[in-house]
C-alpha cells in the first residue's frame, strides 16, 4: 500500500475499534485445535491506557496502589504519542491554534492535513504511526522469548550470563523471539529461508564435535 494508505490504517488502529486477528486454541475429543480468528478488539490507545491502568491495580483516576506501581513503559509511551500529535497539529495549524488535550482528535487532524502535504510529511506520519502500532503491540501482546540450545555459527558462543533481580543466571546466547532468531552476544539474525540453514549449521556443528577423534 502507498504511504498515505498506510498512515490512514495506521491511525484507524490506534484511534478506533477494529478487528485483529488472533489464534485460539480448544480441545475436541482430547486433541489441541488452534486456529486464526477474527475479533473486534479496543482501539490501541485505549489497550496502551489499560494497561497503564491494570498496573495500578486500576486506579486510573488517583495515585497508583500501593505495591503496582505504574507501567512506566506504557505511561511513557502514551505521553510520547501525545507530545507528537500536539506538536504535528499545531505545526500545521500555527502557533494560535491551541492542541487539546485529546490525543485522538490532534492524530486525526494531524492526519487530516496530509491529504494537502508533501511526501516528506506523509513519510514522517507514516514512521512515526508506524512505530506507535508496533510498540503497543509489544506492550499489549508481548511475544514470549525461547531460547535456543547450542552455539551462535557467527561468533561460537552458547552461554551468556544475565543479570535477573539481582541474580547472575547463566543462558542461552541464542534466543528466540516470534519468528526471529537473535544471537545476544554478536547480535546476528536469522529469520525466515535463514532459519534453515541456521538448523543445519547447528547440527552439522554437534555432529563435529561428537565425532570421536583419531589419535595417530
Amino acid at each position: 500500500m502507498d504511504a498515505l494508505t498506510e498512515v490512514h490504517s495506521n491511525v484507524h488502529q490506534l484511534t478506533r475499534e477494529h478487528t485483529r486477528r488472533h489464534k485460539a486454541m480448544y480441545r475436541v475429543d482430547g486433541e489441541l485445535i488452534t486456529e486464526d480468528v477474527h475479533g473486534t478488539v479496543p482501539s490501541l490507545l485505549d489497550q496502551l491506557r489499560k494497561c497503564i491502568g491494570a498496573s495500578a491495580g486500576g486506579n486510573t483516576g488517583g495515585a497508583a496502589t500501593a505495591g503496582l506501581p505504574l507501567d512506566v513503559s506504557a505511561l511513557n509511551l502514551l505521553e510520547e504519542i501525545k507530545g507528537k500529535c500536539a506538536e504535528r497539529y499545531q505545526t500545521w495549524a500555527g502557533v494560535a491554534r491551541v492542541p487539546t488535550s485529546d490525543v485522538e482528535g490532534n492524530l486525526r487532524r494531524w492526519v487530516a492535513h496530509l491529504l494537502s502535504a508533501g511526501d516528506k510529511d506523509v513519510e514522517d506520519a507514516r514512521l512515526a504511526t508506524a512505530g506507535w502500532v508496533s510498540a503497543i503491540l509489544a506492550i499489549v501482546h508481548p511475544q514470549r522469548s525461547t531460547e535456543i540450545v547450542g552455539a551462535c555459527p557467527h561468533c561460537g558462543w552458547a552461554k551468556q550470563e544475565v543479570v535477573v533481580d539481582g541474580e547472575t543466571k547463566i543462558c542461552s546466547v541464542l534466543i528466540a523471539v516470534g519468528g526471529t532468531v537473535t544471537c545476544q552476544s554478536c547480535a546476528a539474525q536469522w529469520e525466515g529461508e535463514q532459519l534453515h540453514w541456521l538448523r543445519d549449521a547447528m547440527s552439522a556443528k554437534v555432529q563435529e564435535n561428537d565425532r570421536p577423534s583419531v589419535v595417530a
